[in-house]
């Protein structure tokens, strides 16, 4: 018998991620986009298949260049810069990280 390969992409999003003044510099953003990761490897790891699949999860964050902690939190966890834009007077970094697994074959 002959077994396929099956590539599965699929993205989120993260929006709109802020952290209080008074609480930054304790981990906790890190501590947020880890548990947005663990949530979607576990939401794709439950899928089911009846051949070898990999799958990749691409997570996407637009954030202000203005905001220059914010931008390096994405750095810090592993976020890659792909694009920049303009947004009105707003220079807008457009940071992703692909999370890539096997999935199990479920019968």
């Amino acid at each position: 018998s002959s077994s396929s390969v099956v590539v599965v992409v699929v993205e989120y999003e993260i929006q709109r991620l802020a952290v209080d003044e008074r609480c930054r510099g304790k981990g906790l953003g890190k501590r947020f986009l880890r548990v947005a990761e663990e949530y979607a490897r576990r939401e794709q790891a439950s899928i089911e298949t009846e051949s070898t699949t990999t799958v990749t999860i691409k997570l996407w964050a637009i954030t202000p260049e203005c905001l220059v902690a914010a931008n390096r939190l994405y750095e810090s966890v592993g976020y890659r810069k792909e694009e920049t834009f303009q947004a009105g007077s707003l220079c807008m970094n457009v940071y992703c990280k692909s999370l890539s697994f096997k999935a199990e074959v479920k019968q």
